[in-house]
């Protein structure tokens, strides 16, 4: 999103090599999250395609920006069709939260409906690759007014932001009263109430880091526009460059802790982790039962079993009431 032609500046080289270290680290950990979010059932169909797109927009980013430090470092110009993929991928990144908390918020009002795989979330995600491809090419061929857009952008993300502490609160109290009132729900509607918390504690912690480097980066724009007219024309020239590789630094930070966040705050990605189970098979707890005598328990068979339970009787909800509208 920012121009980046002038970039010949004292330690240019050591600074792409930081975003290159920091791609190398990020990718294979966006890769392991495509596949474990592909892998998992535990979440809802809509909202997994609409995660599954962040980890894909930032394996386009590393791609795109690799070939352009690339073709840079060795003096050859770059493709324009690199360009608009990174682009278009920093614009998908920065709006995708929006598309979030609607299906969160579809997914809270609707929570005894779990029929509709894919369709929301396809559909969503359809409509931002439409839009930040729209909204490079304004960048790119009719001129597009940074500070604005960076304006509308943020203020985008602080509604959904704020949009998930309220959701968190109406799932909360719609599972307290799914519990006061078990006879008017199935274990299915409780289930599904639960994964809604469970989804939205996850989501708040990477909907925040999503808000914050937003802000950062269209305050790095601002700065960039407004903050060096004080300075002379050299010091304007070498702090612009200057601050275009930290915005570009800055993206590659985020790359790399939006999956270790994402791993981190959500127990279901954290279990898939290598090495988890076999740290969880040694965990046993030791109970007393009725009589005073120790029981030995297995935590993570006992988890599974339970587990288990819970997904049978979500899709034995799911048979029922496709049965009852038909």
């Amino acid at each position: 999103m920012v121009d980046e032609s002038l970039s010949s500046v004292p330690g240019a080289v050591a600074l792409y090599m930081i975003e290159v270290a920091i791609f190398l680290l990020t990718l294979p950990l966006n890769v392991l999250l495509i596949a474990m979010l592909t892998k998992m059932s535990t979440i809802r169909p809509d909202l997994k395609v609409l995660m599954l797109s962040f980890p894909c927009s930032f394996c386009m980013i590393i791609i795109a920006r690799c070939v352009l430090i690339a073709n840079r470092l060795i003096g050859q110009s770059s493709g324009i069709e690199f360009y608009i993929i990174h682009d278009s991928a920093v614009v998908y990144f920065s709006i995708g939260f929006i598309g979030v908390s609607i299906e969160c918020l579809v997914a809270t009002l609707s929570f005894r409906d779990l029929k509709i795989p894919f369709l929301l979330g396809l559909f969503i995600v359809s409509f931002q690759v439409v839009l930040s491809v729209a909204v490079d090419a304004w960048k790119s061929y009719f001129g597009l007014d940074y500070i604005s857009f960076n304006i509308i952008v943020t203020t985008c993300n602080v509604l959904s932001l704020g949009a998930f502490p309220i959701l968190w609160t109406v799932n909360k109290k719609c599972y307290l009263s799914s519990q006061r009132n078990r006879h008017l729900h199935t274990l299915a509607d409780r289930y599904h109430i639960k994964e809604n918390l469970h989804n939205i504690h996850s989501l708040i912690y990477l909907a925040l880091t999503n808000a914050i480097v937003t802000f950062s980066t269209s305050a790095l724009m601002f700065y960039l526009n407004f903050g060096l007219n004080a300075f002379n024309e050299d010091q304007r020239t070498l702090w612009s460059r200057y601050i275009i590789h930290a915005f570009h630094i800055l993206i590659a930070l985020y790359t790399l802790a939006f999956p270790l966040i994402a791993f981190y705050t959500n127990s279901n990605l954290y279990k898939k982790l290598p090495g988890w189970h076999s740290k969880s098979e040694n965990r046993v707890g030791v109970l007393k039962s009725t009589h005073g005598n120790q029981m030995v328990m297995n935590a993570k068979l006992e988890t599974d079993a339970y587990f288990n339970i819970l997904q049978s009787s979500w899709a034995l909800g799911l048979i029922k009431k496709k049965s009852t509208n038909s």
